[in-house]
């Protein structure tokens, strides 16, 4: 994955000044990206720079805000994820951060998805807090492609599948192979309304699930014949979008039974990096 490439660097200053001493003590907090991109399932930093005149800086405070509040950290909508403290003693006058939101295990995907700014408060002793909201600049991550392959042989339960929530314990007798969706699994077919190559982005196959109905079960794969297939499915399993398109199906005969092998791409539609 690329690393997050600086879009625009912009220096904003946040600046608030009281008497004291004879000074006008200031503090200013310079972020070297403003707004700020986060890419979606890569690595990500912010930088910056704050500097305090006439004064000391005691903390350092970074707090994410939402859209909309988030369920796993409190049903907030707002949330401090890191806070630095010096001592007066120790005269920090200047300082330089970085955050790797990667050090954050909490932040995933469809968190990330909401957030709207990041806030930076600087606390000194005599000039109080000082705070800049930076905006945040959403990139959808690409989709990655990859292979899967299914296999059944006779009347034992189909291997592969778990991954995506679909089970394949039986065929029918005619036909077709019967694949099934798992507890707590949203089966959906989408052949014919679009084509797989043509998802680029999470929002793209999460959008084609979400608004395509459930299936109970799916079997327009030959359990009987060898097959090439331009089938498009999707499935919404343990908080992960998948998209399938099953390309082939091959039956063979063995000793153990008919051995089917079903197999094509797929690309998942949430990064939980």
């Amino acid at each position: 994955m690329k690393k997050l490439s600086s879009l625009l660097l912009v220096a904003a200053a946040a600046v608030f000044s009281f008497t004291s001493c004879n000074h006008d003590p200031l503090v200013t907090i310079v972020p070297n990206e403003n707004p700020l991109t986060y890419t979606i399932g890569e690595s990500n930093s912010m930088t910056g720079t704050i500097t305090a005149d006439y004064d000391v800086i005691l903390s350092e405070t970074f707090t994410l805000l939402f859209t909309e509040p988030i369920e796993t950290i409190g049903n907030v909508d707002t949330y401090d994820f890191k806070t630095v403290t010096y001592t007066e003693a120790e005269g920090i006058v200047s300082d330089l951060y970085k955050i790797d939101f990667d050090d954050y295990k909490w932040l995933t995907a469809s968190v990330a998805r909401l957030i709207k700014s990041v806030k930076i408060t600087v606390a000194g002793k005599e000039y109080g807090s000082t705070f800049i909201e930076i905006p945040v600049t959403l990139v959808d991550e690409s989709l990655a492609k990859n292979t899967f392959t299914w296999e059944r042989t006779g009347s034992t339960q189909g291997t592969g599948l778990s991954q995506f929530g679909l089970e394949w314990k039986q065929n029918v007798k005619d036909i077709n192979c019967i694949i099934t969706p798992m507890a707590g699994t949203k089966l959906v077919d989408i052949t014919g309304t679009a084509n797989f190559n043509d998802f680029a982005t999470y929002t793209q196959v999460k959008n084609a699930i979400d608004n395509a109905p459930s299936l109970d079960e799916y079997k327009k794969i030959s359990a009987t014949r060898s097959n090439t297939y331009d089938e498009v499915i999707g499935t919404y399993y343990n908080g992960v979008y998948y998209l399938l398109n099953i390309t082939k199906g091959t039956v063979e005969s063995t000793d153990a039974g008919t051995h089917i092998t079903i197999t094509g791409d797929y690309v998942s539609g949430y990064l939980t990096k």
